[in-house]
């Protein structure tokens, strides 16, 4: 950028440079170029002594997708958000929030398959978890149709459906 006499700002134009416009693309920017960091820098060696070392990678990882998912849900970028946490599943291969988040995250962008099989996922990772089930419901009764699959995935049982209420009711309870 050089300036002259009258203030103006003359910009080299090149394919390979990028000059943000404003405030949000540099925020972008920044974002993705953290994000592209932490990815680049995660630890995939699942050793047990490399473990204290893919926590805080990926803790690092997650918090870069916190942010990224903040700002771009504010610009209704959906698909750009699944599009990040699936690049972030090939070292959080356990973790459920990053998978129920890459659920959400493709119910938004409107990939309502791909986020039930994801859903399933999660709710292999946490059967208990009411979340699940309520999106799962949500996905198979307004796009899916799929009815029997409905009856497979909840609990088959009065009683169960009330544990299980009860038993996130009582976790709810004590998070606050």
């Amino acid at each position: 950028i050089s300036y002259d006499k009258n203030t103006t700002i003359n910009r080299r134009t090149s394919q390979s440079l990028f000059i943000p416009r404003d405030v949000d693309e540099e925020i972008l920017l920044l974002l993705l170029l953290g994000q592209t960091s932490t990815l680049n820098e995660a630890v995939l060696d699942w050793q047990p002594e490399h473990e204290g070392q893919r926590e805080r990678s990926h803790q690092a990882a997650y918090n870069i997708l916190a942010l990224l998912s903040i700002f771009l849900s504010r610009k209704q970028a959906f698909h750009i958000i699944a599009d990040s946490y699936e690049q972030a599943l090939r070292f959080s291969f356990e973790h459920f929030q990053t998978w129920f988040n890459y659920g959400l995250s493709l119910i938004s962008s409107g990939q309502s398959f791909r986020a039930y099989l994801i859903l399933k996922e999660c709710l292999r990772m946490q059967p208990k978890n009411l979340q699940v089930y309520l999106q799962l419901a949500k996905i198979i009764f307004e796009y899916i149709y799929d009815f029997p699959s409905l009856f497979e995935t909840f609990p088959s049982t009065v009683q169960d459906g009330q544990t299980l209420y009860q038993q996130q009711y009582y976790l709810n309870q004590h998070e606050q």
